[in-house]
Protein backbone atom coordinates (compact mmCIF):
# COMPACT_ATOMS: atom_id res chain seq x y z
CA UNK A 1 0.00 0.00 0.00
CA UNK A 2 2.96 2.33 0.64
CA UNK A 3 3.82 1.76 -2.85
CA UNK A 4 0.45 3.41 -3.88
CA UNK A 5 0.36 6.11 -1.44
CA UNK A 6 3.23 7.77 -2.93
CA UNK A 7 2.26 7.36 -6.46
CA UNK A 8 -1.25 7.97 -6.31
CA UNK A 9 -1.55 11.01 -4.50
CA UNK A 10 -4.37 12.33 -6.52
CA UNK A 11 -6.41 9.81 -5.35
CA UNK A 12 -8.65 10.10 -2.33
CA UNK A 13 -8.31 8.79 0.92
CA UNK A 14 -11.38 6.24 0.21
CA UNK A 15 -10.09 4.86 -2.99
CA UNK A 16 -7.08 4.25 -0.83
CA UNK A 17 -8.16 2.25 1.11
CA UNK A 18 -10.30 0.48 -1.53
CA UNK A 19 -7.04 -0.23 -3.23
CA UNK A 20 -5.35 -1.56 -0.64
CA UNK A 21 -8.18 -4.56 -0.08
CA UNK A 22 -8.35 -4.86 -4.02
CA UNK A 23 -6.07 -7.50 -6.03
CA UNK A 24 -4.10 -6.11 -8.35
CA UNK A 25 -6.45 -7.29 -10.78
CA UNK A 26 -9.79 -6.01 -9.81
CA UNK A 27 -11.16 -3.43 -11.59
CA UNK A 28 -12.18 -0.54 -9.56
CA UNK A 29 -15.26 1.94 -10.65
CA UNK A 30 -13.17 5.50 -10.20
CA UNK A 31 -14.45 8.82 -11.22
CA UNK A 32 -11.53 10.86 -12.51
CA UNK A 33 -11.56 14.95 -12.99
CA UNK A 34 -9.60 16.59 -15.00
CA UNK A 35 -7.84 19.45 -14.43
CA UNK A 36 -8.27 22.66 -15.93
CA UNK A 37 -5.76 23.93 -18.43
CA UNK A 38 -5.43 27.76 -18.60
CA UNK A 39 -4.75 27.55 -22.16
CA UNK A 40 -8.21 26.16 -23.10
CA UNK A 41 -10.62 28.71 -24.51
CA UNK A 42 -13.50 29.09 -22.04
CA UNK A 43 -17.09 30.37 -23.57
CA UNK A 44 -17.36 34.38 -23.76
CA UNK A 45 -19.34 36.79 -22.05
CA UNK A 46 -21.45 37.47 -25.67
CA UNK A 47 -23.09 34.68 -25.87
CA UNK A 48 -26.63 35.54 -26.07
CA UNK A 49 -28.84 32.87 -24.85
CA UNK A 50 -28.44 29.65 -22.82
CA UNK A 51 -28.11 27.37 -25.83
CA UNK A 52 -25.52 28.42 -27.15
CA UNK A 53 -23.73 28.84 -23.55
CA UNK A 54 -24.25 25.29 -22.69
CA UNK A 55 -22.98 23.88 -26.85
CA UNK A 56 -20.20 26.11 -25.98
CA UNK A 57 -19.07 24.33 -22.92
CA UNK A 58 -19.72 20.83 -23.94
CA UNK A 59 -17.41 21.71 -26.71
CA UNK A 60 -14.88 22.82 -23.83
CA UNK A 61 -15.05 20.05 -21.86
CA UNK A 62 -14.96 18.04 -25.08
CA UNK A 63 -11.99 19.39 -25.66
CA UNK A 64 -10.82 18.99 -21.93
CA UNK A 65 -11.27 15.25 -22.09
CA UNK A 66 -10.46 13.98 -25.32
CA UNK A 67 -6.69 12.80 -24.64
CA UNK A 68 -7.43 10.53 -21.70
CA UNK A 69 -10.62 9.09 -23.29
CA UNK A 70 -8.41 8.22 -26.67
CA UNK A 71 -5.79 6.96 -24.07
CA UNK A 72 -8.46 4.28 -22.09
CA UNK A 73 -9.65 3.65 -25.54
CA UNK A 74 -5.92 2.68 -26.29
CA UNK A 75 -5.64 0.77 -23.33
CA UNK A 76 -8.68 -1.30 -23.77
CA UNK A 77 -7.69 -2.17 -27.24
CA UNK A 78 -4.14 -3.36 -25.92
CA UNK A 79 -6.39 -5.73 -23.42
CA UNK A 80 -5.50 -3.86 -20.27
CA UNK A 81 -7.85 -3.79 -17.39
CA UNK A 82 -9.53 -0.65 -18.28
CA UNK A 83 -12.87 0.13 -19.62
CA UNK A 84 -14.56 3.31 -20.14
CA UNK A 85 -18.07 3.92 -18.93
CA UNK A 86 -19.33 7.39 -19.47
CA UNK A 87 -17.75 10.67 -19.64
CA UNK A 88 -19.95 14.35 -17.76
CA UNK A 89 -19.31 17.35 -19.94
CA UNK A 90 -20.81 19.08 -17.05
CA UNK A 91 -18.51 17.74 -14.14
CA UNK A 92 -15.81 17.02 -16.48
CA UNK A 93 -15.05 13.92 -15.62
CA UNK A 94 -14.61 10.44 -16.58
CA UNK A 95 -16.06 7.25 -15.54
CA UNK A 96 -14.31 4.32 -15.99
CA UNK A 97 -13.32 1.17 -14.20
CA UNK A 98 -9.87 -0.26 -13.91
CA UNK A 99 -7.60 -1.80 -11.77
CA UNK A 100 -4.82 -0.54 -9.13
CA UNK A 101 -1.80 -0.87 -12.18
CA UNK A 102 -3.77 1.35 -14.41
CA UNK A 103 -5.04 3.66 -12.09
CA UNK A 104 -1.53 4.43 -10.45
CA UNK A 105 -0.71 5.64 -14.54
CA UNK A 106 -3.80 7.47 -14.68
CA UNK A 107 -2.78 9.21 -11.45
CA UNK A 108 0.46 10.05 -12.88
CA UNK A 109 -1.35 11.98 -16.03
CA UNK A 110 -0.60 15.81 -16.15
CA UNK A 111 -4.65 16.31 -17.03
CA UNK A 112 -5.91 14.62 -14.12
CA UNK A 113 -6.87 16.69 -10.92
CA UNK A 114 -8.16 13.90 -8.58
CA UNK A 115 -9.42 10.49 -8.92
CA UNK A 116 -12.14 9.58 -6.16
CA UNK A 117 -14.17 5.97 -6.17
CA UNK A 118 -17.55 6.08 -7.97
CA UNK A 119 -19.62 5.50 -4.63
CA UNK A 120 -23.07 4.79 -4.30
CA UNK A 121 -25.46 6.57 -1.68
CA UNK A 122 -27.47 4.46 0.52
CA UNK A 123 -29.78 4.49 2.82
CA UNK A 124 -30.83 8.22 2.35
CA UNK A 125 -34.46 8.58 3.01
CA UNK A 126 -36.76 11.80 1.06
CA UNK A 127 -39.83 13.15 2.27
CA UNK A 128 -42.92 10.57 0.95
CA UNK A 129 -41.05 7.76 1.91
CA UNK A 130 -38.88 7.22 -1.13
CA UNK A 131 -35.68 5.98 -0.75
CA UNK A 132 -32.54 4.33 -2.47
Amino acid sequence: MNNYLEICKKCTKQLIERISVNNNDSLIEVIIRLRHPCGLKRPGQSVKDSQSVVQQEKQHAQQLMEKLVEYLHQLENEGAKAKLLDTSWLTHSVLAAVSPPILRKLAERDDVDIIDINAEIRGISLINGFSW
